[in-house]
């Protein structure tokens, strides 16, 4: 036993010692000259994730007949971890048990790896389930066969409920067509392949979503593809935002410059026109310099507006400002594109509503909500025509602020998801599906709500302000 490379030992019951031979010394990385120890001793070897198993095991040994034939591993000193695989039988001594002895070594059994395969699964489920992705595996028959957590949640269904089946039982058919392809893609050039696509989530949300999907050969004869799903749809926010904002500061780097240039010599027009309004008595004469008067106020309130609604205001403050004020800019700024089509765009004010009543606001986010919804409704009417109108009015104690058109109703099922992230009725280039998402937010951050009201006999949104 000597030469052997297994190790002896004999554990007395009376005294709970184990004694142990020069190769069970070796194989715990004990110190020279030890060569017996308590059962505790031993049990504090154990593996942590193995000591309840070991000690059942032990348990169950002590009340029966049968033999010792277990593996466990164990920590030594040094850190290091080892498989140890034991066997042995009881002693018996005039009919009671006193001890049992043994022998184990280091060793990698068929059953200790299917142990291993299934702490293996185990772990790869426990580290794919900590990824923040929807992650899944198809085989090449374009069947899943294997999702993580938080695919289910993506998809809204329980991994047993589609493991085994193809997209074509659980996405529509068009949907099903793209992924079929891209699958197929993947299995004949054995290269990765990437696609955005907008896709309904488990919860009936519109989201953007980038797939990655990589080829994996597991045999000869065996071919799979592992896919990751990222949910892009806050990051492409994000991003336009920022190309808006860059645009919109760019845009307002050029207001800034128009107005300086602008202003300038608008004023000494202005000035000279008043000057010869009072000096002139031909009436032809005063009606024109009427006329240039009211272009220059014209030309004022653009470049301002310009000004106003090109700034990044996600750091302004909130002030107080007049109500009527901001339905002006936005009016200034929106009513071109009306004109040029002639479609008809009419501001109306409630009946008691002065430039003196003021609301609490950042000016440049109304505008720019206002400008959104004008936008969309000279799309709703600009080829059938048509008219729109932005109406201030009061409504229990708050300013009641509309954007109301005659464009074709809007169904159930778009008006149900139109502020989401990106989704459009608009052909491919028209629109990016921002338009109203933004807006709803801008809303919020005022305390209030974008709402939609399906009961009127024509389109219109909404929203309210508080009236200081």
């Amino acid at each position: 036993m000597a030469n052997a490379s297994m190790g002896f030992s004999h554990l007395d019951l009376a005294s709970g010692k184990i004694h142990w031979d020069e190769n069970w010394r070796k194989l715990y990385e004990l110190p020279e000259g030890k060569f017996e120890g308590s059962l505790e001793e031993w049990f504090q070897f154990l593996h942590a994730d193995d000591q309840e198993r070991v000690q059942a095991y032990f348990q169950q040994f002590l009340q029966s007949d049968a033999k010792i034939d277990i593996f466990y591993r164990i920590v030594l000193k040094s850190g290091g971890v080892k498989r140890i695989r034991a066997s042995g039988a009881r002693i018996m001594t005039n009919g009671v048990l006193t001890g049992f002895e043994g022998v184990c070594w280091e060793d990698i059994s068929p059953m200790l790896l299917q142990y291993d395969v299934k702490n293996s699964n185990n772990f790869t489920n426990s580290v794919l389930n900590t990824i923040p992705d929807p992650v899944f595996v198809k085989n090449d028959r374009h069947e899943v066969i294997y999702a993580n957590e938080q695919y289910e949640k993506f998809v809204g269904m329980k991994k047993e409920t589609f493991v085994g089946r193809s997209d074509y039982e659980f996405f529509p058919k068009e949907l099903a067509d793209r992924f079929w392809k891209q699958d197929q893609d993947v299995f004949e050039a054995q290269a990765p392949v990437e696609d955005e696509q907008v896709v309904v989530d488990g919860a009936g949300r519109s989201r953007l979503v980038l797939t990655k999907k990589t080829p994996l050969s597991v045999s000869d004869h065996e071919k799979i593809l592992v896919g990751i799903v990222r949910d892009i749809t806050e990051l492409k926010q994000i991003q336009a935002s920022l190309l808006a904002q860059s645009k919109m500061a760019a845009l307002g780097e050029m207001a800034a410059g128009i107005a300086h240039e602008i202003n300038n010599p608008l004023a000494i027009i202005h000035g000279k026109a008043l000057l010869l309004k009072d000096k002139s008595t031909d009436e032809r004469v005063i009606a024109g310099l009427d006329m240039i008067e009211q272009n220059c106020v014209r030309i004022e309130k653009i470049v301002r507006s310009l000004k106003s609604v090109s700034r990044n205001s996600s750091s302004d403050p909130f002030e107080e400002v007049s109500v009527i004020s901001l339905v002006e800019e936005a009016f200034v700024i929106a009513k071109e594109r009306f004109r040029e089509k002639r479609l008809d765009l009419n501001v109306t004010i409630e009946k008691g509503i002065t430039e003196f009543d003021r609301t609490r606001a950042r000016s440049a986010e109304i505008v720019q909500v206002l400008v959104n919804l004008l936008n969309n409704s000279f799309d709703a009417i600009q080829e059938s025509g048509g008219w729109a109108r932005l109406g201030v009015s009061l409504d229990n104690g708050k300013f009641l602020i509309e954007v109301v058109d005659s464009g074709p109703k809007i169904s159930p099922d778009v008006a149900g998801r139109m502020m989401e992230p990106f989704f459009t009725t608009k052909s491919s280039g028209k629109g990016t599906g921002l338009g109203l998402s933004v807006s709803r937010q801008f809303i919020e951050n005022h305390d209030s709500k974008l709402t939609y009201d399906p009961t009127s006999a024509n389109t219109r949104i909404y929203f309210k302000l508080v009236k200081l």
